[in-house]
């Protein structure tokens, strides 16, 4: 079957902290809700011509599932993504904003529909480097298979999740006189997945960000290798620091030597079994090199719905992934900084989730639709009668719920986006084809008319000729 029908889970450790868990939302896909319209940004990492090709593919195949699309897409470090965003959350127009990109993206997005003032959910396509989100939500971070992510937006429903909140608490300066941060001061920042002081945010500061895009657009997922190359040449910068971490208790906090300190919002490398959608947050400290790489803590994990961790000023900060800079206006007003206290708590956001993300990271999971039970029969020699069928290489399906579907297929090399609804005529070319749309695996062939549409064709008749072999 397609991927998209399941989901491998990741197992979590015997001891990890487990959630009470309660009855599974009703499931509502986004594509059966009339009128949704939605706002795709897309971040071209200097893919120039292919970059368009995809997003227009994206908007194809969004608009086969009923949904009203507008799209646009920028160059990133130059601001405008952050601006057009923004201006999209706020104008009211929209019910979804779709970030079409890498982690740092997904985060712009985040920001954006925290500070709007109107209710709109949140949706990822991955197409950066790590693409953390993406493994998250889909347990797929492969840039060069984008379009698994958009059929699956489709099987998504709007769901309350948790958005983690970082902001300058306090600061001990030089002279030994501690401060709180002035509210005129303060900056908030949000994550969806964590917030990193020190060797993660030092290897993201240091990392060639041009060299990274230009690794991941030749070979998919190979910019991580650049960070990692980044990090072996850099050994001597992710040395141990003094760290507090605490929680409300802060009598219960951890003191001592770390290489990062990291606050997870959900089930994470160091903090392990979080949940996304309680309220609470997940932090810990890293100190041995060995641990550091194979991404397991030797500290304590604490967890609460309001964290507390102390570094020294001047220790690098990343937020999904972007380097964020909360301390140097505070510098700038308060005098020389010794340490800084940042405090982090949850606010909600609206996500868009499809029924196969990895339930184990919700205290409140998707219950998934009874799956599709189709049968299609043999077609008679006059199938297509006088119609000119074209033939299709099938690479991923969504189904919509009913006998709604749609279909991302290429024919002649090119993208195509098919809808096939209850109206339409499905048949099999002979008994060893597969009984119907549901078992299609990608590479599988049909054949099929129909009318065009500007995104594609609304199928008429639907021949399913043979199955992949993989």
């Amino acid at each position: 079957m397609l991927p998209h029908l399941c989901v491998e889970t990741e197992t979590l450790p015997a001891d990890a902290p487990k959630a009470a868990v309660n009855d599974c939302k009703i499931f509502r896909p986004v594509s059966q809700i009339k009128g949704m319209r939605a706002y795709l940004l897309m971040n071209q990492h200097g893919n120039g011509r292919s970059a368009a090709a995809n997003e227009q593919t994206a908007v194809n195949l969004l608009t086969a599932a009923g949904l009203r699309v507008d799209a646009e897409s920028f160059q990133p470090g130059q601001g405008q993504g952050k601006k057009m965003v923004r201006a999209a959350a706020r104008s009211g127009n929209y019910d979804m904003l779709l970030m079409f990109g890498g982690d740092g993206t997904v985060n712009e997005g985040v920001r954006a529909v925290m500070e709007a003032d109107s209710n709109v959910s949140l949706g990822v396509i991955c197409g950066g480097t790590r693409n953390h989100v993406s493994r998250v939500l889909y347990g797929n971070h492969d840039s060069g298979h984008w379009w698994v992510n958009v059929l699956r937006l489709m099987q998504s429903t709007p769901t309350s999740v948790d958005v983690g909140t970082i902001e300058a608490h306090s600061v001990d300066l030089v002279g030994g006189e501690t401060k709180s941060v002035p509210k005129a001061l303060r900056k908030t920042v949000y994550f969806l997945l964590s917030a990193s002081l020190g060797a993660e945010a030092t290897i993201v500061a240091l990392a060639p960000q041009q060299l990274k895009y230009l690794a991941d657009r030749l070979i998919p997922g190979s910019g991580s290798l650049v960070l990692l190359e980044t990090a072996l040449t850099h050994l001597q910068s992710l040395r141990p620091f003094a760290a507090r971490i605490s929680n409300e208790n802060p009598s219960e906090g951890w003191t001592g030597k770390a290489r990062a300190v990291t606050v997870a919002n959900l089930n994470y490398p160091w903090c392990p079994g979080v949940k996304i959608d309680d309220g609470k947050l997940a932090a810990t400290g890293v100190a041995g090199l060995a641990k550091l790489v194979k991404r397991q803590s030797d500290q304590a994990v604490f967890s609460g719905e309001e964290l507390f961790a102390t570094v020294p000023y001047g220790t690098h900060l990343e937020v999904d992934g972007s380097l964020i800079d909360l301390a140097g206006r505070i510098a700038k007003e308060l005098g020389s900084i010794e340490t800084i206290t940042y405090r982090y708590n949850t606010k909600k956001i609206s996500l868009l989730l499809p029924y196969t993300i990895a339930q184990p990271l919700l205290t409140n999971p998707v219950g998934a639709p009874p799956a599709p039970a189709d049968v299609a029969p043999l077609a008679s020699d006059t199938f297509f009668n006088s119609a000119h069928p074209i033939s299709a290489t099938v690479e991923g399906t969504a189904w919509l719920g009913g006998s709604r579907w749609v279909i991302y297929a290429k024919a002649k090399g090119k993208p195509l986006a098919i809808r096939i609804t209850g109206k339409a005529d499905v048949a099999r070319s002979a008994p060893t084809s597969p009984k119907g749309l549901a078992d299609l695996e990608q590479g599988s062939t049909i054949q099929l008319s129909g009318k065009s549409k500007p995104w594609g064709i609304k199928a008429r008749k639907v021949l399913i000729c043979k199955q992949s072999r993989r």
